[in-house]
């Protein structure tokens, strides 16, 4: 079944795309405005997007030009609403890389022509690529396209040239400096998990982050993909696992119990000698294997999944605990929740962002937290960015919240701050 992203300000008109879709057997998610459409592109990864032109805040033409910067958003088919096809707007949409204008109103069969037309080129162009050219296109998005990023700070903007250095070979130079911590350019940020009913401090989540001396702040949805590709990332895993446990243990003199979750990628997973790593982690660095979560996606978990289960009775045989990260954007959630019994589901901030107002979020996550709490697995709400979406998972008993709302990711120093000052959650 196709997914489709319908982002309109308007509910009858979005109201009546949706019928129309449904009726046709098309999977379709809404947006109301252009944020929370960047959003749901990016994390629920549609087959083809419906934007509407003119909207508050970010308008269609801000929403296109964010996930062509986008590497994995920017192929999506985006086809514009508008209420009048002038040319120059047009044109302006077509130079940002849209693929079609629908003009309201339109006829149901001018909907489905367009996104009929534009699916079928999609998979045209995609059965045309080899393998090899499939892997070819994929690094040279990464290591030659400029890219311009916002420094760390907020307000230094870098350039990233293939001209200078490719990432690839930055990102492997970077590593080497990883035991040096005078030359280290690859640094782990925390961000705190926080108990609903106390508002303390439960437990914080690893994040990397990479601070080229010349390129400046580089986001994880570039380097991660690259060290994927290049096959670093489980260098990169193991690296992040040992500081993450040893910084767990050296908090648990400030807090007794913290968390510490720490995010594995597929690769890693996969890996044989994974279950090794993580034993011989703990007992190096003498954190408590249950004060460990290992946060797997979704999408990794229902790969294989009689090699998967074994993999994690094998985790689970160590004591650690095991969370499922992303929960609720692939198609086979309920099924995950089934088969591996993960200690936590980690609600996706596509379904927390406005769950106060959005009938739909706050019915799926309602459902999601009693389903979890039935099968003895704890629920965390990510992304949370106001008071009322905090407010809100506390009264439907999620157990935990994350996001800008409390703390955006911090350093060493700062967790520490906060671990010693007993900050809280705002209305505790």
């Amino acid at each position: 079944m196709k997914k489709i992203l319908v982002i309109e300000d308007s509910k009858e008109v979005c109201d009546n795309i949706q019928q129309i879709l449904e009726l046709e057997d098309f999977s379709v998610i809404t947006a109301v405005n252009g944020r929370i459409g960047i959003e749901l592109a990016q994390c629920q990864n549609p087959d083809l997007i419906i934007c509407d032109v003119m909207m508050p805040e970010i308008d269609g033409y801000g929403v296109l030009e964010t996930l062509q910067k986008d590497v994995a958003a920017r192929h999506i088919p985006f086809i514009f609403l508008t209420a009048k096809a002038e040319y120059r707007s047009m044109r302006q949409g077509f130079e940002l890389g849209a693929d079609d204008y629908l003009t309201k109103p339109f006829s149901p069969n001018d909907l489905l022509k367009a996104i009929s037309v534009r699916l079928h080129k999609k998979n045209f162009a995609a059965n045309c690529l080899t393998e090899q050219s499939q892997d070819h296109l994929y690094l040279w998005e990464h290591e030659q396209i400029q890219q311009i990023q916002q420094q760390i700070d907020g307000a230094k903007v870098s350039l990233l040239s293939s001209v200078d250095l490719t990432l690839s070979d930055a990102f492997k130079r970077s590593l080497d400096k990883l035991e040096d911590p005078h030359q280290r350019e690859i640094f782990i940020f925390y961000q705190p998990q926080i108990n609903l009913k106390s508002g303390r401090i439960s437990g914080v989540e690893a994040l990397v982050r990479w601070q080229h001396p010349e390129y400046g702040f580089i986001t994880p949805s570039k380097f991660i993909p690259i060290a994927e590709t290049t096959g670093l990332i489980r260098r990169l895993d193991t690296w992040v696992l040992q500081q993450a446990c040893q910084n767990a243990q050296r908090w648990q003199s400030i807090q007794e119990n913290l968390t510490v979750s720490v995010n594995i990628s597929a690769n890693q997973f996969r890996n044989l000698d994974f279950y090794l790593t993580v034993q011989q982690t703990l007992i190096e660095q003498q954190l408590k294997p249950n004060l460990l979560n290992l946060e797997i996606p979704e999408n990794v978990l229902i790969q294989d999944s009689h090699l998967t289960i074994d993999r994690l009775n094998k985790l689970r045989s160590l004591g650690v605990r095991v969370a499922i990260d992303n929960f609720g954007t692939g198609h086979s959630s309920l099924i995950c929740l089934q088969k591996f019994l993960p200690n936590l589901i980690k609600l996706d901030q596509c379904f927390v962002n406005n769950i106060d107002v959005n009938l739909a979020n706050a019915t799926i996550v309602k459902s999601l937290v009693e389903m979890a709490h039935n099968l003895n697995c704890q629920a965390i709400g990510v992304g949370v960015e106001v008071l009322a979406e905090a407010n809100f998972l506390k009264t439907y008993n999620c157990d935990m919240m994350q996001g800008f709302l409390f703390s955006n990711p911090l350093p060493c120093h700062k967790i520490e701050q906060f671990l010693i000052g007993d900050k809280r959650l705002i209305s505790y």
